[in-house]
């Protein structure tokens, strides 16, 4: 009886540790500068098994992109524009061994859209497991010499699968794509569902009579 306690008791912890999310920091080349100039590449990382792919629809040759800065983080380059960021049509995708719930993404290294403009902004969009196009705007502050403050999006309520595929919009002009790279993301594991938990408490309190029981 007391292995099933032990067992009920890991359950419940699991549920617990389920629900904390956690952010996983693209930024730090060690380990993501391994990623470079791959076509895909997987990590894990605070217990999160995560595989990071390039992907365009022009020749089917990008590759992923990682700063050596330690500041921006993921980017996709097809050779085609700038090869640092994620632009117009390259998408990023964050791939999952398992099923985690999307929670905001860190977005960085915006490119200025205007001379006066006193922001750096960018128009995006992401899917959850290729399902629809989600839009986006997003502002990164400048203070006249350097870019501040990476810009964090939310993802939308319960957003739960094991993809995402990020994407900046189109052109801006002739010669200006919208761009940014992916700085980080932050997941939680699935909780467990409410028949489990249910089956778990019901462990628990069988257990409690048949000990009451035997006294």
């Amino acid at each position: 009886m007391k292995k099933i306690l032990l067992i009920v008791l890991g359950i419940f912890l699991s549920f617990s540790l389920a629900n904390a999310s956690t952010f996983i920091d693209f930024r730090p080349t060690d380990p993501f500068a391994d990623a470079l100039h791959k076509k895909f590449k997987e990590f894990t990382v605070e217990n999160f098994t995560f595989t990071v792919v390039a992907h365009d629809d022009i020749a089917g040759h990008a590759q992923i992109w990682h700063s050596d800065n330690g500041t921006d983080g993921f980017g996709v380059n097809t050779g085609d524009y700038k090869v640092q960021e994620v632009n117009y049509p390259e998408i990023l995708e964050i791939r999952f061994s398992a099923p985690v719930r999307f929670h905001e993404v860190l977005l960085t290294d915006f490119a200025i859209e205007g001379p006066e403009d006193a922001r750096y902004s960018e128009e995006g969009a992401y899917k959850i497991d290729g399902v629809g196009w989600y839009s986006f705007y997003a502002t990164q502050e400048y203070d006249g010499i350097n870019k501040v403050n990476p810009t964090t999006i939310p993802l939308f309520a319960n957003a739960t699968g094991t993809s995402i595929f990020l994407s900046a919009q189109g052109w801006i002009s002739a010669t200006q794509h919208h761009e940014f790279s992916v700085g980080g993301i932050r997941v939680s594991h699935v909780p467990l569902p409410p028949a489990v938990l249910l089956l778990g408490s019901g462990i628990i309190g069988l257990a409690a009579f048949r000990r009451k029981f035997r006294r």
